[in-house]
C-alpha cells in the first residue's frame, strides 16, 4: 500500500464496501489497515506486510542486493583459520582498533596510539585519542565480542551500544542513535533514515542463510556498511560487526592495514554496484591470512611485523609504487634485519586518505 496515497486507498475501500458483501469488505479493510501499519493482527509470510505492521519500512532494492550477495558468498569455499595460540594473537585487538580508526582519518601514530591505550597518555589529540581508546575497549572485550545476537533486535541493540561508546566524544554525531539525514559517498546514496531499522532487520534475517563464520563476517560488514545506519562511525561499526562473527568461532580476526585501504574500498564499491562480493571476499581473506601469520605476542614484535610486511605504507603510495602487503613465511620475520617505519605514518594534512564511506 506504500505506492498509494491515503485518498486513493480510501477510494478503493469505498468501492469494496459498495461492491462486496459485508464479510468480504471487512476482511479487506483489516488486511489494508494491517498493511498501513494501523493494526497488527494479520499473520503473514510477507516481509513487507510484517514490516508495515511494525511500522518499519525497508529498502527493497538493498534487501534484493543482500540476497544476491548471500547467494554468491555461498558458492565460495569456506575460510577456516583458527586461533591455535592465543598468546600470539593477544595484541591483535589493539591493531584492529588502530587501523580501523586510521582508515577513517585518525592522525595518531602507532606510538601515540600505544601511549593512549596502554598508558592513558595525553598526546594532544583528544578526539582521536578517545576514538581509539573506545574502539579498543569494545574489540578487546573478548566476552562481549563472543556473544552473537540471537535475533535482529539484539543485533541492532549491539550496533547502537557499540556506536554509543565509540562516538561518545562526538555528540554532534548522535552516538548510539540512528541517522536522521541521508548520507552518501560519491554517487552512492545509502539507505533512507526512515528505512534503517527495517532494512537492518531484513538484512539480519536474510543473513540467517549463511552458516559459515567467514562468509557471515564478510556479509555483516558489507550489510552494515551498505545501510550506513549512523551519521558517522559506520565503517568502524561495520568492521566490529565483521569480527564479532569470527571471534565466537575462534577464527582469526580481520584487520585492514593502511596499505590495503584502497583495495578494500574498491571491493566494497564493486559489491555495492552489484558486481558480486568475490573481490571483497578475496581482500578480506588476504587480510585475515596476514593476521593469522603474524606474531602479535607483544607490541615491539608486532610493530616489527607491521614494518616487515609493508602494512603501514600509505595506500596511495602503494598503488603508485606497486607496494603490496607481504605474507611472510614461517620464521621469515626472525631472519629479517631491522625494518624502518615508512617515511610517513600519519594521514597527510589534506586528508586525502580519509574514508569516504565513514
Amino acid at each position: 500500500m506504500t505506492t498509494y496515497t491515503d485518498r486513493q486507498v480510501e477510494n478503493l475501500l469505498s468501492a469494496v464496501d459498495r461492491d462486496a458483501n459485508k464479510t468480504a469488505a471487512e476482511t479487506v479493510r483489516v488486511f489494508v489497515d494491517a498493511a498501513r501499519g494501523r493494526i497488527n493482527t494479520v499473520p503473514s509470510n510477507s516481509r513487507a506486510m510484517n514490516a508495515a505492521q511494525r511500522g518499519e519500512a525497508f529498502d527493497h532494492t538493498r534487501v534484493a542486493l543482500f540476497r544476491q550477495v548471500i547467494a554468491d558468498l555461498q558458492r565460495l569455499a569456506p575460510v577456516q583459520r583458527y586461533v591455535t595460540d592465543q598468546r600470539r594473537a593477544q595484541m591483535v585487538p589493539f591493531y584492529e582498533a588502530y587501523f580501523s580508526n586510521y582508515i577513517e582519518g585518525s592522525t595518531l601514530t602507532i606510538d601515540e596510539a600505544q601511549r593512549v591505550v596502554f598508558r592513558g597518555a595525553d598526546v594532544g589529540k583528544p578526539e582521536d585519542a578517545h576514538d581509539i581508546a573506545a574502539t579498543y575497549e569494545i574489540v578487546a572485550d573478548h566476552a562481549g565480542m563472543s556473544q552473537r545476537p540471537d535475533d535482529a533486535d539484539q543485533f541492532m541493540d549491539s550496533l547502537r551500544d557499540r556506536h554509543r561508546v565509540m562516538m561518545a566524544a562526538h555528540p554532534s554525531k548522535f552516538p548510539g542513535e540512528w541517522k536522521v539525514q541521508r548520507n552518501q559517498a560519491g554517487a552512492t546514496v545509502f539507505v533512507d533514515p526512515n528505512h534503517v531499522p527495517g532494512t537492518l532487520r531484513a538484512g539480519w534475517e536474510e543473513g540467517a542463510a549463511l552458516t559459515d563464520p567467514f562468509q557471515r563476517a564478510v556479509y555483516m560488514m558489507f550489510m552494515v556498511s551498505e545501510v550506513h545506519p549512523f551519521a558517522d562511525g559506520n565503517g568502524r561499526s561495520a568492521r566490529v560487526a565483521m569480527n564479532a562473527e569470527l571471534v565466537p568461532a575462534n577464527l582469526h580476526r580481520i584487520i585492514i592495514p593502511t596499505v590495503l585501504r584502497n583495495d578494500y574500498m574498491s571491493a566494497l564499491t564493486r559489491t555495492t554496484a552489484g558486481n558480486g562480493p568475490e573481490g571483497l571476499h578475496r581482500v578480506l581473506d588476504f587480510a585475515q591470512n596476514w593476521v593469522a601469520r603474524g606474531d602479535f605476542t607483544e607490541l615491539e614484535i608486532s610493530d616489527r611485523y607491521l614494518r616487515a610486511t609493508s602494512a603501514l605504507v600509505d595506500s596511495g603510495r602503494a598503488d603508485r609504487e606497486g607496494i603490496q602487503l607481504r605474507l611472510l613465511k614461517t620464521g621469515e620475520l626472525e631472519e629479517l634485519g631491522e625494518v624502518a617505519y615508512p617515511a610517513t605514518t600519519a594521514p597527510p594534512p589534506d586528508g586525502s586518505i580519509t574514508d569516504v564511506r565513514r
